[in-house]
């Protein structure tokens, strides 16, 4: 599956952590949460090998052009200043940034929705 479906997926699953209620946005029950988290978890963890590919790619790119311009004769800060210009460099770049972005801010919201549970659980244990 390609990242872009797998964000797609995520994107699906972090609109189900809330909920209208009386015309309000709030948060869902805390077993809703958690399935939902857990479900998360897994797409994030498929996100992984595409963006180990994404980085390889990229790497392996600029040095095969890092390589040939060399042998091409140009000097190694010539060659090192063109690549940093090179645009199908910079959007593989930035494809592979964009994704560990959205992994990062993905994990956060996890990582805050936890706490919530842990919250919600320690607020229902104190009312029985």
């Amino acid at each position: 599956m390609n990242p872009d479906a797998i964000i797609k997926q995520i994107m699906s699953l972090e609109n189900q952590l809330l909920k209208r209620q009386g015309g309000r946005v709030v948060l869902a029950e805390a077993g809703q949460i958690s399935e939902t988290l857990g479900k998360i978890s897994v797409l994030l963890a498929n996100l992984s090998e595409p963006v180990f590919e994404a980085e390889l790619e990229y790497k392996l790119t600029r040095a095969a052009r890092y390589d040939r311009m060399l042998k091409d004769g140009e000097k190694r800060t010539v060659a090192e200043a063109n690549l940093k210009y090179d645009q199908e460099l910079i959007q593989k770049e930035l494809a592979v940034d964009r994704i560990k972005g959205y992994i990062k801010r993905t994990e956060q919201l996890i990582t805050t929705m936890q706490t919530h549970i842990k919250v919600l659980l320690a607020q229902q244990s104190n009312l029985m």
